[in-house]
């Protein structure tokens, strides 16, 4: 249960940045994809011989495959900026509920702010009881809906995974040069981590109580595991636009960085439990098509999906790019960073899960105190302790 069950506490900057990140990615591998087009046109004109055919062929099968990744990186900006409005929309909806309990006199206490109401009546009882209600559903709802962007998401990368390796075996094994074609193609540089700093809740509407509220130290959640979007499993097929193209100036091409992390989402604080649905991603130059996303019912649901990202479902063929190996020491080293990753995630969850129960166990004996303390004073308080880590007993707010 979080500390203050109306604010999310969730920034949503890292999950617009990293949407707008695997945009540019739809749009530069439709830029090569083009070059490939007028450059194989070049390569065969009065060409006509067996070897032309076998040229052509194989032309077709890396564009096909080029096109599948341009619908896939589409695919996943869609989905992080639905999440991104998903949460925005939540947290209004949370802004709107907190304006019937905040007149009730309340406080925050602990090290993690804990709300702890203090009606006088029985009828502000009931307001805080219909409250705590009203936001545990709009967080239920919440929950579901990121929950199956969370299975969209998953698709979309074994989908990746499988596009790069079917580019590398089209390639020969090699992909000669990077992102950055003579150093001079910006691509999608480099990716910058959101700040680490705490960070209050999704904007919405000012609220009495609620700006008023101390800062709240950053909170632990589970998010998706999208780390193979981010680092060794998709890297190489993000270049794949150019690898025709780069065999003719191998030896001049520099390599560059790899994908954005698309996990951008990972260091804010929001919470999104992993789904097990798949998705299928339709082909085809038309770009990529999404399945409907299921959108929040509530009294303020006006949030709009984001748009399709443009140049994800350009018309007219595609190439590769030039990539590493599957099996060279670059690619090796990405994966196990990627796999020590997890197993810090994974340590630092079972520390959060013990902080938790010790947390629960301090909340069950300060609601025990207070329940007594309310028979010897009926009327005086009544306390909402949802539970965090490292709570202490704080001062009353004024």
């Amino acid at each position: 249960m979080p500390a203050h069950p109306w604010q999310l506490r969730a920034d949503v900057r890292p999950l617009d940045e990293a949407a707008e990140t695997w945009t540019r990615i739809a749009e530069l591998m439709s830029r090569h994809g083009d070059e490939i087009v007028e450059a194989a046109r070049r390569a065969t004109e009065g060409w006509d011989a067996a070897a032309a055919e076998s040229y052509e062929q194989h032309r077709r099968q890396v564009l096909v495959n080029l096109d599948r990744f341009t619908a896939l990186a589409g695919q996943v900006s869609l989905s992080l900026r639905t999440i991104s409005s998903i949460i925005t929309s939540s947290q209004k909806e949370l802004d709107q509920a907190w304006t019937t309990v905040a007149v009730i006199p309340h406080e925050v206490v602990g090290e993690s702010r804990h709300l702890v109401f203090h009606p006088s009546e029985d009828d502000d009882r009931g307001k805080v009881d219909r409250g705590h209600l009203q936001a545990e559903e709009i967080r239920g709802r919440l929950t579901l809906s990121l929950d199956q962007e969370s299975a969209r998401l998953r698709a979309a990368r074994a989908e990746l995974v499988d596009v790069r390796s079917r580019l590398t075996e089209l390639a020969g094994g090699e992909f000669p040069g990077g992102w950055g074609g003579d150093g001079q193609q910006p691509g999608v540089g480099p990716f910058v981590a959101p700040s680490t700093s705490t960070s209050t809740s999704v904007a919405g509407s000012a609220q009495t109580g609620v700006g008023a509220l101390p800062p709240i130290a950053s909170v632990s959640v589970s998010v998706p595991d999208l780390t193979g979007l981010a680092s060794t499993g998709l890297a190489p097929v993000a270049g794949a636009a150019g690898a025709l193209l780069g065999r003719r100036g191998a030896g001049k091409r520099a390599a560059s960085s790899g994908t954005p992390m698309i996990g951008g989402m990972a260091a804010g604080a929001m919470g999104a439990r992993a789904g097990s649905a798949s998705r299928q991603v339709a082909g085809g130059r038309a770009g990529s098509r999404r399945l409907a996303t299921p959108r929040l019912e509530g009294p303020d649901d006006g949030a709009t999906r984001g748009s399709a990202p443009a140049g994800a479902g350009a018309n007219g063929a595609r190439g590769a790019r030039a990539v590493p190996r599957v099996g060279d020491p670059a690619d090796r080293g990405g994966q196990g960073a990627a796999q020590d990753a997890d197993k810090d995630a994974e340590k630092e969850a079972k520390r959060a899960l013990l902080e938790e129960k010790r947390a629960e166990r301090a909340a069950r004996k300060a609601q025990r105190e207070a329940e007594r303390e309310a028979e010897r004073d009926p009327g005086t308080a009544i306390t909402v302790v949802p539970h965090a880590p490292g709570e202490e007993p704080g001062e009353q707010r004024r």
